[in-house]
C-alpha cells in the first residue's frame, strides 16, 4: 500500500514493526553466535551485532511514530462521505498524511488538490490551522510551485463543502508536483 492511500498508516505501521522485530532478532542471534563460538563477548561478531542494533533502533523509532500517527487516520465513515462527494469530481485525494515539522506534526485525515492549491482536513484539535498552512505554503514556494496555497480546516462538514465546490487542478504535471510534495513532507 502506497503513501497517500486510505489505510496506508496501519499497513506501514505493521510493516515497520515486523522489520524492527526481524532486525533485533538477527542482531541478538549474531551476538549469541559470537558468544557461543568464542565463549566470550569479546569478539568480532559482538561488534557486528552492536552495529546491527543501529538500524533496529531506527526502525523502532519509525514504529513508534506510525503508532502515534495511526490514531489520526481517516475513518471509514469519513472516507465514504468523501468518496461520495468526490465521485462527481475528478479531484486528486490523499489520505492519512502525517505532515511533519520541527515543532509539531499535522495529522491530515484527507487532502484534495484543487486548482490553486490543496485543502486538508486536520484531525487534531490541538493543531494550529494557520501554522499548518504557513508550513505547507513555505514548501510550495521552495519548490517553485507558483500560485499554490494550502487551506487546512478542522470541521468535516466545511471540508466536504469545499470538496464539493472545488475546481480540480487541470494541469497533470502541476497536480503531480503538488501531490509529490505533499507525500514528501509527510511521514
Amino acid at each position: 500500500m502506497k503513501k497517500g492511500e486510505y489505510g496506508n498508516i496501519k499497513a506501514r505501521k505493521k510493516r515497520e514493526y515486523i522489520h524492527t522485530l526481524v532486525l533485533f532478532l538477527l542482531s541478538f542471534m549474531v551476538l549469541a553466535l559470537g558468544i557461543f563460538i568464542s565463549g566470550s563477548r569479546k569478539n568480532y561478531l559482538t561488534i557486528v551485532a552492536v552495529l546491527g542494533f543501529l538500524p533496529s533502533a531506527k526502525f523502532l523509532v519509525s514504529s513508534v511514530m506510525f503508532t502515534k500517527a495511526e490514531k489520526y487516520s481517516c475513518s471509514a465513515g469519513l472516507r465514504d462521505k468523501v468518496t461520495e462527494v468526490q465521485a462527481v469530481k475528478d479531484t486528486e485525494l490523499l489520505y492519512d498524511l502525517y505532515i511533519t515539522s520541527y515543532e509539531i506534526s499535522y495529522p491530515v485525515s484527507v487532502l484534495f488538490i484543487r486548482k490553486d492549491g490543496v485543502t486538508a482536513l486536520l484531525n487534531d484539535e490541538k493543531c494550529d490551522v494557520k501554522k499548518a498552512e504557513e508550513h505547507t505554503d513555505k514548501f510550495f514556494r521552495a519548490q517553485g510551485i507558483k500560485g499554490c496555497s494550502s487551506r487546512f480546516m478542522k470541521e468535516e462538514d466545511k471540508f466536504l463543502k469545499a470538496l464539493a465546490n472545488a475546481t480540480p487542478e487541470p494541469d497533470e504535471e502541476r497536480r503531480t508536483a503538488i501531490k509529490q510534495l505533499m507525500l514528501d513532507i509527510s511521514l
